[in-house]
């Protein structure tokens, strides 16, 4: 499949998707930069570990950003303070090549999203 089609079709995945769904794509993104940046720690690849976790933590920024803190303030305050700390968690991983910091982030994001994807499925049920 030609590139500029995958591109299309993620597009328009995103864009037809509910605030639920688009954040547990993130928390799955950062999942997956973790994991991808965990191997290249562990095989000593830098450039990869660099590269990953810091995409990583570009998307940990966008779930800080997105947060509306009118709507639910204890909410967005708290986990505003968790994405802060996870954030630099990685940055420490980064660094100083924590395995421990990054595989912490990576259990809290599992976390997480578990929670999230709980919600929505019990918001659907409730919406029929």
């Amino acid at each position: 499949m030609p590139v500029a089609s995958v591109n299309a079709y993620r597009a328009n995945q995103v864009s037809t998707i509910n605030r639920g769904q688009l954040l547990l794509l993130a928390y799955d993104g950062i999942a997956r930069f973790l994991q991808e940046g965990r191997a290249a720690m562990l095989a000593r690849r830098y450039e990869a570990q660099n590269t990953n976790i810091q995409k990583a933590q570009d998307l940990i920024v966008e779930l800080m950003c997105a947060l509306n803190p009118e709507a639910f303030p204890e909410l967005a305050h708290n986990l505003e303070q968790l994405y802060t700390y996870m954030y630099q968690r990685l940055v420490k991983a980064n660094v100083e090549d924590d395995i421990a910091a990054l595989d912490e982030v990576g259990a809290m994001i599992a976390d997480l999203r578990e929670t999230w994807a709980e919600a929505e499925r019990q918001l659907r049920v409730m919406e029929g």
